[in-house]
């Protein structure tokens, strides 16, 4: 049992370090998803109802707890789209992104900051979404142009009567 458990600590620990090298990549944040917080109280729930000392149970549950916080960072990076989803995250290629979409959202942070729906269609039909929040709707789309160049980016008025 204790070498199936020191294979999945081999296999979460090199997802662990590629979550961290994409993470390094994202220059525009999105917002963080706490449904992942969410999972991550139900799966502590869980570790405590099962007693096991062993020092490489000990160290799973200490790679999936990193990895299901770190699975809701999500945004726009150098490479690529990173979504994060309900159970994990994904990143897009910006060569399969055709459009990008940004709607304000009629409503500002306590930090005083816009709220700003990010949509990035991709040639297959799907519609990735993020959530942004930034200074000004015009300073992200310029920085997004600035990203990616090659990618139109349009800004909708929000359904909510912004």
């Amino acid at each position: 049992m204790d070498i199936l458990i020191i294979a999945l600590d081999i296999l979460l620990g090199f997802y662990a370090l590629k979550s961290i090298y994409r993470q390094s990549k994202i220059i525009v944040r999105g917002k963080y998803s706490l449904f992942s917080t969410v999972i991550m109280v139900g799966f502590a729930i869980t570790i405590l109802a099962i007693p096991n000392t062993s020092e490489a149970y000990i160290v799973l549950m200490s790679l999936i707890t990193l990895v299901i916080i770190m699975n809701g960072v999500s945004g726009l990076a150098t490479d690529g789209v990173i979504v994060a989803g309900l159970f994990g995250r994904h990143m897009v290629s910006y060569k399969n992104v055709t459009a990008i979409t940004l709607m304000p959202f009629p409503m500002t942070t306590r930090r005083g900051k816009h709220r700003v729906v990010v949509l990035a269609a991709t040639k297959n039909g799907q519609q990735l979404q993020l959530v942004i929040d930034c200074d000004s709707v015009d300073e992200l789309k310029e920085q997004i142009d600035e990203l990616l160049p090659h990618i139109p980016v349009s800004v909708r008025t929000s359904p909510f009567g912004n």
